[in-house]
C-alpha cells in the first residue's frame, strides 16, 4: 500500500510515522483511496483486510487489484481468488472494489 515514492522522497509524511500502520493512518487522512497493487499476486488476508478497515476512516476505501487469477493475461483457474472477493465484497460491498 505504501509507495516507495512517498516515502523516499521524505516530504509527505510527517517525521516519526514510519510503520506500515502509521502510514495508511495518515494517508488516509489526505486521500479518500489507495489502490492495493499487491493484490494482483496474492490476495489479501481476511486479517490484514480486518486491520486495514479499522486503521482508516469509515468512508475511506480499498481498490483492490484484479488477482493474476483472475486477469484476462492468464488461463489459471479463478475459483478461489473469486470466492474471496464476493466474500469481501459481501462483507462490506462499498469498501473494497476490485480493479485491473
Amino acid at each position: 500500500m505504501t509507495d516507495p515514492g512517498l516515502i523516499k522522497c521524505g516530504r509527505f509524511y510527517p517525521k516519526g510515522c514510519n510503520s506500515a500502520e502509521a502510514r495508511l493512518r495518515y494517508y488516509a487522512t489526505r486521500f479518500p483511496m489507495v489502490e492495493v497493487n499487491s493484490s494482483y499476486y496474492a490476495l489479501p488476508s481476511s486479517s490484514n483486510a480486518e486491520l486495514w478497515a479499522e486503521r482508516t476512516p469509515p468512508d475511506f476505501n480499498f481498490n483492490i487489484m484484479t488477482a493474476v487469477l483472475l486477469s484476462p493475461e492468464t488461463n489459471e483457474s479463478a475459483a478461489a481468488p473469486m470466492t474471496c472477493l464476493r466474500i469481501i465484497h459481501d462483507h462490506e460491498p462499498n469498501r473494497f472494489a476490485a480493479s485491473s
